[in-house]
């Protein structure tokens, strides 16, 4: 027998387990990097109205309404616009 054929390869089993560590180290080294940008685009705005309430103004024949809001989001939330039985509010 020649001394290319005396060589022996790993076994199976240890070649099965290497491959098995590699893929493990590469799977949690993606989901990392997929997880940290993935914070970066799931930021999302929430208002909730805390409390309501409506007082009326004798002298300008009106009525004044009052909205507390309380964001619930992560991030900042700006408002545009408001509206009231689908018809917008101006300042």
């Amino acid at each position: 027998m020649s001394s290319a054929f005396a060589r022996r390869a790993i076994s199976p089993l240890i070649g099965t387990v290497i491959i098995a560590a590699v893929t493990i180290t590469v799977a949690v080294a993606a989901a990392y990097f997929i997880s940290g940008n993935l914070a970066m685009y799931t930021k999302y705005e929430g208002v909730v109205i805390e409390s309501a309430w409506s007082t009326k103004d004798s002298i300008n024949e009106c009525w004044e309404i009052t909205l507390e809001l309380k964001n619930t989001g992560p991030t900042a939330s700006t408002t545009i616009r408001c509206f009231l039985n689908e018809i917008p509010l101006n300042e």
